[in-house]
């Protein structure tokens, strides 16, 4: 079963994925909004049926992201990694 605090940076990164989606297509980015949106569609999957080897795919899709976008709005691995949000 997910964890509380890992299922809140889980649901901090998809707000901040459809945030970032939603600026970038104001700029017509249709390639990276593609890209991100692959990285944010399993993550629902994911905490439905929980293991803790998903955060490690997920943590790996996310380093992906921001290394092929690295001026993307977010750095999505620190929203994982760093401190847990008070709130969205």
């Amino acid at each position: 079963m997910i964890q509380q605090e890992t299922m809140r940076r889980l649901l901090r990164i998809l707000h901040l994925g459809l945030v970032e989606i939603r600026r970038l297509a104001m700029g017509r980015n249709a390639e990276q909004i593609s890209e991100l949106a692959d990285v944010l569609e399993v993550i629902p999957e994911y905490m439905d049926r929980w293991d803790d080897h998903y955060l490690q795919l997920i943590r790996a899709s996310l380093e992906a992201y921001h290394t092929h976008y690295p001026g993307a709005s977010f750095n999505y691995v620190q929203h994982l990694d760093g401190p847990l949000p008070e709130r969205f």
